[in-house]
């Protein structure tokens, strides 16, 4: 499926991409980098995903852009500058960022080892618990931690997230069973 974004930033440059990774504390994955150096976020049209890893659907509606600069304060919210920032509000630590969110669900990036550019969906309101616990991570795994706290395993790379993108149709048939 083609993907079709709009109202997107400009492609972010190298420098800023490395001064997002100084920001954060991690190094993010080459797929992903290269959507920043090139799309650099926006609405995608029938954003809808399917797992690679069972039935889920899901939708991600606003992917985030980066602007370093803020040469567009007025889309601060849509600026992984500071979705970084408010994912303390999530309770996320720096080692999930958010990449894309929707009128549901919000899809997140882990920047750890041991599941490194794995993207992730979901929302903390339909985990067991609502908050991420780190200590408890360390203990079990980082795929087990975002299940509690409502969060399912969609793709093992950005690159397959996207290419994992479903119709409406199908999205909406999927729905329709699910209900």
């Amino acid at each position: 499926m083609k993907h079709v974004f709009r109202e997107s930033f400009l492609p972010a440059s190298e420098t800023e991409i490395k001064k997002l990774e100084e920001k954060i504390g991690y190094p993010l994955p080459e797929d992903y980098k290269y959507f920043l150096s090139s799309i650099n976020g926006g609405v995608i049209f029938k954003g809808y995903f399917k797992s690679m890893y069972n039935d889920s659907m899901d939708s991600a509606d606003w992917f985030y852009g980066l602007d370093m600069e803020d040469q567009y304060p007025e889309e601060k919210l849509r600026n992984l500058k500071y979705a970084h920032n408010n994912m303390s509000y999530n309770e996320f630590p720096p080692s999930q960022i958010q990449i894309a969110t929707s009128t549901m669900t919000e899809t997140i990036m882990s920047l750890l080892p041991e599941d490194y550019g794995f993207i992730y969906c979901g929302h903390r309101e339909l985990g067991d618990e609502h908050d991420y616990n780190e200590e408890r991570a360390r203990r079990t795994s980082n795929r087990e931690e975002l299940s509690i706290v409502g969060f399912t395993l969609y793709a093992d790379s950005f690159t397959h997230f996207l290419e994992n993108q479903v119709s409406e149709e199908e999205y909406n048939a999927y729905l329709d069973a699910a209900n």
